[in-house]
């Protein structure tokens, strides 16, 4: 709690931002693909290119407001991430075409991929150097109340005109950067000279093997929101139960992150709190096979978050630590896009797998194969502590 009282107001500017950021943009999310086919007319195949349109350039957003943020500072990336977000997300509430929607779509992306590793950089600035695992998971506990706030403001105006929807979360954007321009100060300096070049970052080894780890995990994580709503809705017919079941796992990272954060991960070093919380992103996984209810899988997905709780703030927090003075924008800008990518990548072997497993009647095989891959991901994050310099760089973790 002392270290809590020791961040100032910036700190608390920037996690409230993040709680709203987060809320905008859920909002939209999860009637996004109903809207587009029901009041756009658009065909699932259209739906999907312009979802793609925003997944693309959010990558994209993410290696250029890394670099950008150390290049001229956090506050004018964050700012201006939050207004392209605004911009785009008021397009698409008024676009009637494709082209207008993929454009819009692309601006949105954009503008989240700005925000994500300027806001990750200004936590590592702002938090002191003994805090810093306890701030990224205040910012886990800010994402997760927003995800779970945002679904439900969006419920109270979906069924109105799509402008109102849309308009209004837009307005929370654009009304976020204006409260980040003026109550935000950037404790960075911008950068004179450029800011390294991502070649430079590949090159650093150690935090190439980090984020190869951090993808396969992501890979896992994404099923969360594929496999796990696909099982819900066609295998146990509770998927009128499934935005409760994202909002009671939200809510469990929001009350108990704080707790595991001094109980845990304060004790472990971030390569074994990383495979401890792969390896139950696995199991959590794995028993979804044996759930019967909604009960049962609401069991299997605590156990989930469980391992979510350990892994995300560690993650943060070790890009924090192999990040180099200078260049710590440049380093949640590559490890945002290699998440990015492991998302990408977990949705489509995802949904090989259950079209699979529905297919062939073997309902049993991709919750198995997660299980496994969750034991193999954790092993090779245990195994990553025996490079010397790899450890080296992560043995002085913050609590």
């Amino acid at each position: 709690m002392e270290t809590i009282r020791r961040f100032g107001r910036s700190m608390w500017v920037l996690l409230a931002g993040i709680l709203l950021f987060h809320a905008g943009w859920y909002m939209l999310l999860p009637y996004l693909a109903v809207l587009l086919t029901t009041r756009r007319g658009l065909s699932p195949a259209e739906v999907g290119l312009v979802l793609g349109a925003q997944s693309v350039s959010l990558l994209v957003g993410s290696l250029l407001g890394g670099a950008l943020a150390d290049r001229f500072g956090r506050r004018p990336v964050l700012v201006a991430g939050l207004s392209l977000r605004a911009g785009g997300i008021g397009a698409l509430g008024v676009a009637a075409g494709l082209p207008g929607l993929l454009l819009a779509a692309g601006v949105t992306g954009l503008g989240g991929g700005l925000y994500g590793p300027a806001a990750k950089a200004g936590i590592t600035q702002l938090a002191p150097a003994k805090a810093r695992n306890t701030a990224f998971s205040l910012r886990g506990m800010a994402a997760s109340l927003g995800i779970s706030a945002g679904p439900m403001a969006g419920a109270l105006l979906v069924r109105g005109p799509l402008p109102v929807l849309f308009g209004t979360a837009a307005a929370l954007h654009g009304g976020l950067a204006l409260a980040t321009w003026r109550l935000l100060e950037d404790p960075s300096t911008p950068a004179r000279e450029a800011a390294p070049p991502w070649r430079e970052v590949l090159a650093d080894l150690p935090y190439v093997a980090f984020s190869v780890a951090a993808t396969l995990a992501w890979m896992l994580f994404a099923q969360l929101g594929l496999a796990v709503p696909l099982f819900a809705g066609q295998v146990l017919g509770v998927e009128a139960q499934i935005g409760l079941l994202w909002t009671l796992s939200s809510l469990t990272v929001v009350l108990f992150q704080t707790a595991v954060t001094k109980a845990v991960l304060s004790h472990l070093h971030p390569l074994t709190a990383m495979g401890l919380g792969t390896a139950a992103l696995g199991t959590g996984l794995g028993l979804v096979a044996f759930a019967r209810d909604f009960v049962g899988l609401l069991a299997a997905v605590l156990v989930f978050v469980a391992g979510e709780m350990l892994l995300m703030p560690t993650a943060d927090t070790a890009v924090s630590l192999l990040a180099p003075p200078g260049a710590v924008g440049s380093y949640f800008g590559v490890s945002s896009f290699a998440w990015g990518m492991g998302e990408t990548l977990g949705n489509v072997v995802g949904g090989v797998l259950m079209e699979y497993a529905f297919a062939s009647g073997r309902l049993g095989l991709p919750w198995a194969l997660y299980f496994a891959a969750g034991l193999g991901i954790g092993g090779f994050c245990l195994g990553l502590k025996r490079w010397r310099e790899l450890e080296r760089r992560l043995r002085a973790a913050p609590a």
